[in-house]
């Protein structure tokens, strides 16, 4: 099978793209893919490719056009602030995490039943949590295979979601669809799909707005909970001759000062691992990770269930 790309990219001269636009390039781009093959690439490690070059200027050059001119390889105050600001951005995942279990909470809708004139919104989610609940405390021999097949409802809720995303762009492999190629070592598509220019982008935009939104929400609530925590904590603290003097007393001292090469290391394998779990529960890049450990909690669930109670 193959696949055929027409891309479009804007030219910059810093891969950060803090520049304006040097023009445009069209390419057009033929992939060629085996789709079992391809299932078995993913579950091995991937190859690592050693480029040599002749001096220590071809190494800067051939890093600053992947990497752009800050070196993150280094602990540089511009390479911490480039980290920091990505782990603020897993901090809004976060809160967009807290919103959607919010949401379960107070059972708002999470799912159409029915489509059509009357749309009905049935919490479906918060259904699902509360069966789990009354069944670990009716039959507790059992949680091991709720807590299983929660992380695996879970994951596939999440592939519903990405695999349906308006933009054909975004879209994930879906659960049915890495089964069928891991079984037949086919794609589950035997004719071809087209995706037409600008196909559903309005639509992700709306759908990433309405997202933004629901962290915000969350990250406006958090803040204004840390405010009203430390007005009231100034209302009612006790203050004394001895406090007074030690907030007052000159300090001289850095921020960073020697804890630079710290921070930095810190930050970057903080957003390491937590891109690694983005891409794992958001089904990226291909999904044959995320479909093996849905398979195994599937597995291991029914298997817990099944096998008599005295073997454990």
């Amino acid at each position: 099978q193959n696949t055929v790309y027409t891309l479009q990219y804007q030219l910059h001269d810093d891969v950060q793209q803090n520049d304006t636009d040097r023009g445009t390039i069209w390419l057009r781009l033929r992939v060629e893919w085996f789709p079992k093959q391809l299932l078995l690439v993913n579950k091995t490690p991937a190859p690592r490719f050693l480029i040599n070059v002749d001096s220590q200027k071809s190494l800067q050059v051939v890093r600053y056009v992947c990497r752009g001119k800050t070196n993150v390889t280094t602990a540089t105050l511009e390479s911490t602030k480039i980290y920091a600001k990505e782990f603020m951005g897993y901090l809004r995942l976060y809160c967009f995490f807290l919103d959607v279990c919010m949401e379960i909470w107070l059972w708002r809708g999470r799912l159409i039943m029915f489509g059509g004139n009357v749309d009905v919104w049935f919490p479906l989610q918060s259904v699902v949590v509360l069966s789990a609940a009354c069944l670990a405390v009716e039959y507790p021999h059992l949680v091991p295979t709720i807590f299983l097949y929660s992380i695996a409802w879970a994951l596939l809720v999440v592939n519903f979601y990405n695999s349906n995303h308006p933009s054909p762009w975004h879209r994930c492999k879906s659960f049915l669809s890495l089964d069928w190629t891991y079984w037949t070592g086919r794609h589950i598509h035997t004719s071809g799909v087209t995706i037409k220019p600008e196909e559903g982008a309005e639509e992700a935009k709306q759908l990433a707005k309405l997202d933004e939104k629901k962290g915000g929400r969350v990250v406006q609530f958090l803040g204004d909970t840390k405010t009203a925590a430390l007005k009231t904590y100034r209302i009612y603290k006790k203050t004394s001759v001895e406090k007074y003097a030690i907030q007052t007393e000159d300090k001289e001292w850095s921020i960073l000062g020697d804890s630079l090469y710290s921070i930095h290391m810190a930050l970057y394998y903080l957003c390491t691992y937590l891109a690694m779990l983005r891409n794992l529960i958001n089904w990226r890049p291909a999904g044959f990770g995320t479909h093996a450990l849905t398979l195994n909690c599937l597995i291991g669930g029914l298997v817990w269930m099944v096998t008599p109670m005295y073997v454990w």
